[in-house]
């Protein structure tokens, strides 16, 4: 038998079904691109801006290497020689967040930090944005012998920002004749080791020369301590939700959310009672009732819906005296209040006036009404009609 579907449902199908196809299409347009090109040196991005490779050098070389995810006020306490890479941190942060950092520096650990906001982090010292951004990269040769610049005489670079000279300026390490890109700092027990650009951590700068030695003596020699590539301020807050939004999962959810609300629309109204719908008739008794008026109102016959009303007040009157039909008008109404005993006794002038509305052709609407209108009080008060024939009208 073949499956017949409503007019109503296919379009609820049709349109369910449009709407998933747009949405397949978003999900894959709005999913990251091929090689998860981020635009700054995560070690989850092999792209030539990433530090995917720096990191699993890192472990090849027998350094103990962890990505952070956690925020700063769960820093390792003591840090034991410990690394914190801050590669470009992006994200806004708090000021009991600095403190930690800065606590974890003065108990000995080791930060290396690069950027404008990496500086800014640690309020080491004055720096500025550079006012041209996305700068070629330039060599840099050594200022003074010492750890960083031991065996390193020149590195390339691209700045992103410069340093701004305060009262107490930090240790330059490489410079030019206009700016210092590497600098120390000595901060308790610790060190702070910051860089005007991450050229050296992504994967494409690593390549140049001398880069790579850089930043092996930033982070000093292997099996001293762990180094904690900073993945916190770069998004990775470590939560399922934070990794499932990377995903198309949430598009995977939002399809089948449609899918569930389009089946409950078709399928699962069938499970309510089935009525046919209400068709209201074409004359009702309203309007039957406007249609007669209006055929008394255009004929002028207001003497003809009096002697109607008349005549069924005088027949039920005379049934329920137990006289005959054709009985005097006069007769009945004596017989009625002599045995009924009416509390109004209009009910003969009534009786008089449709007799004399009855035969007159000129008889105004407004007095019709009046008679048809006392003729029915009377037939109330008399209770000339059964109760469920009053109720059935």
């Amino acid at each position: 038998m073949p499956l017949v579907v409503d007019a109503g449902d296919r379009k609820i199908l049709i349109a369910a079904g449009i709407l998933l196809v747009v949405l397949t299409a978003g999900s894959f347009l709005a999913s990251p691109p091929k090689g998860n090109a981020l635009p700054y040196p995560s070690s989850y991005s092999p792209a030539s801006q990433g530090s995917k490779a720096i990191y699993l050098l890192l472990e090849d070389l027998g350094y103990w290497v962890e990505r952070w995810e956690r925020p700063p006020t769960e820093l390792p306490d003591p840090p034991e020689e410990d690394v914190l890479v801050l590669a470009e941190p992006f994200l806004p942060i708090s000021e009991g967040e600095r403190a930690a950092i800065r606590r974890f520096v003065q108990a000995g650990g080791r930060v290396l930090v690069t950027g404008h906001q990496g500086a800014d982090l640690v309020e080491a010292w004055k720096v500025k944005p550079l006012a041209v951004s996305g700068r070629p990269w330039q060599t840099y040769k050594a200022a003074i012998p010492g750890p960083l610049t031991l065996g390193v005489p020149e590195i390339t670079m691209a700045p992103e920002t410069t340093w701004s000279k305060s009262p107490d300026p930090p240790l330059g390490q490489f410079v030019d004749a206009e700016e210092t890109v590497v600098m120390t700092r000595r901060i308790g027990e610790g060190l702070i080791v910051w860089w005007a650009g991450s050229t050296p951590l992504t994967n494409a700068g690593a390549l140049e020369r001398s880069n790579l030695e850089l930043a092996l003596a930033s982070l000093g020699p292997p099996g001293e301590g762990c180094i904690l590539w900073d993945e916190y301020y770069h998004g990775q807050r470590g939560s399922l939700w934070s990794y499932l939004a990377a995903t198309p999962v949430p598009w995977g959810f939002l399809q089948a959310a449609i899918i569930f609300v389009a089946a409950l629309a078709t399928h699962g109204r069938r499970w309510g009672p089935i009525r046919s719908p209400f068709e209201e008739p074409r004359l009702s008794p309203l309007e039957f009732v406007e249609t007669v008026s209006d055929l008394y109102r255009r004929a002028r016959a207001s003497s003809g819906a009096v002697e109607i009303a008349y005549v069924r007040f005088r027949a039920a009157l005379a049934r329920r005296l137990g006289l005959p039909p054709a009985a005097n008008a006069l007769e009945i109404c004596r017989r009625a209040e002599e045995r009924l005993r009416p509390a109004d006794r209009s009910l003969l002038d009534t009786v008089r006036a449709a007799e004399r509305a009855v035969h007159d052709p000129a008889l105004d609407d407004w007095q019709a009404l009046q008679l048809v209108q006392s003729l029915h009080a009377h037939s109330r008060a008399l209770s000339l009609h059964a109760p469920d024939l009053q109720e059935s009208r």
